[in-house]
């Protein structure tokens, strides 16, 4: 359980662009909430980003919505840190194509 004195707000505007061979679209989207826990010693849990959609009626698509947005986060995320891994420098080769490491969990 994360306690709401944990919780703080977080931007809900998402941009991203989507690419595959010739084709790239832009994709901007707005969550209605989005709430970050950075820490929660209960659980050992680094970080948590909660992303909130209120909704009057059913949204069939919903679930295609919030996977874009969840898309949105992480591509941000890979290509932000994607930047560090230009060189081999001390990079296995599977490190090295992906443009990332392996997460390691010191709990």
């Amino acid at each position: 359980m994360i306690s709401p004195d944990e919780l703080e707000d977080a931007d809900t505007e998402e941009s991203s662009v989507l690419e595959h061979r010739e084709y790239a679209e832009s994709i901007n989207a707005s969550r209605d909430s989005v709430k970050v826990c950075k820490k929660s010693l209960t659980h050992g849990v680094e970080f948590v980003m909660l992303g909130i959609e209120s909704q009057e009626h059913i949204h069939y698509a919903m679930p295609m919505r919030v996977m874009g947005y969840d898309y949105g986060t992480y591509k941000m995320q890979y290509d932000s840190n994607a930047k560090k891994y230009q060189k081999k420098n001390g990079m296995t080769e599977d490190e090295y194509l992906s443009r990332m490491k392996p997460f390691v969990n010191d709990y």
